[in-house]
């Protein structure tokens, strides 16, 4: 599920969430998959923040996750911090292999 902030008809945030429900029952978990700012915008950051609360669903006690976010989202990443995420000692390693033809 996307979540947008829009101004204008800009988008200035905008995060892609996955939320684990069981059909009829309160969802048990999300997971953050993307977050997009727009950098150009002066209101970014807040409109990124209300995306986040609202797809994160703050508002509830549910588990949320996220992996994979890239190092440049630094806003994103100090916003998830300040909410309570942390760090793990898991990180995904790149690895390539040539193949001789």
């Amino acid at each position: 599920m996307s979540f947008f902030q829009v101004k204008d008809s800009e988008v200035l945030a905008a995060c892609l969430v996955r939320t684990k429900q069981q059909f009829g029952y309160e969802a048990e978990g999300v997971t953050l998959f993307q977050a997009f700012i727009n950098n150009e915008h002066t209101d970014g950051i807040h409109a990124l923040q209300a995306a986040l609360q609202e797809g994160l669903h703050f508002n509830r006690s549910i588990k949320r996750t996220t992996y994979n976010l890239e190092d440049k989202m630094k806003n994103v990443l100090s916003f998830l911090k300040n909410n309570g995420f942390k760090n793990t000692d898991i990180s995904q390693v790149f690895m390539t292999k040539q193949l001789i033809e």
